[in-house]
């Protein structure tokens, strides 16, 4: 009987130093990754942090409609491979996702509010995933954002690009 405590102490604390060694190399891991890739870091940071403002000289549902044509993602989650798709669509607001069936590794949402032709409106990130504390599928959140400033450019063609706000 006390051989069988002996080696079930010994396989615990074998157990136990293993899952110690394997979370500090994680963790030492992560700190590695982020400071050989400080500006994939801080871009990513910034793009998950960035509020988009536009103004154009139309109805919100004008505006959305457009947005909602330009940016030209899938009516619906795609089975396996990520995709840009349309998660929701509210008469103030659209959200696109990118991601699969399986799950979204990104959400953000396009808002437009006004009266009387003028319409104000904010591109920002809902949710995102991260792999080693860097930011996933930056790409994506630029490509939603530029092409919503495109839709902006069709009702206002001389206006400046959109402001970005951290």
């Amino acid at each position: 009987m006390t051989t069988f405590l002996g080696w079930l102490a010994i396989i615990a604390v074998f157990v136990i130093l293993t899952k110690a060694y394997m979370a500090a190399r994680r963790g030492t891991s992560r700190a590695i990754s982020q400071a050989i890739s400080g500006g994939k870091h801080q871009s990513g940071q910034s793009q998950v942090k960035t509020v988009t403002d536009f103004s154009v000289d139309a109805t919100p549902s004008a505006m959305l409609e457009a947005a909602k044509r330009v940016v030209n993602a899938y009516d619906e989650a795609p089975r396996l491979a990520a995709g840009l798709y349309l998660k929701s669509e509210r008469p103030d607001e659209l959200v696109f996702a990118y991601g699969a069936r399986l799950g979204d590794n990104l959400t953000m949402s396009v808002t437009a509010h006004g009266s009387e032709g003028t319409t104000l409106g904010h591109v920002r990130v809902l949710t995102w995933t991260e792999v080693n504390g860097l930011v996933n599928n930056i790409d994506q959140m630029q490509r939603v954002r530029d092409r919503v400033a495109n839709a902006v450019r069709e009702f206002n063609p001389d206006l400046p690009p959109p402001q970005h706000k951290i």
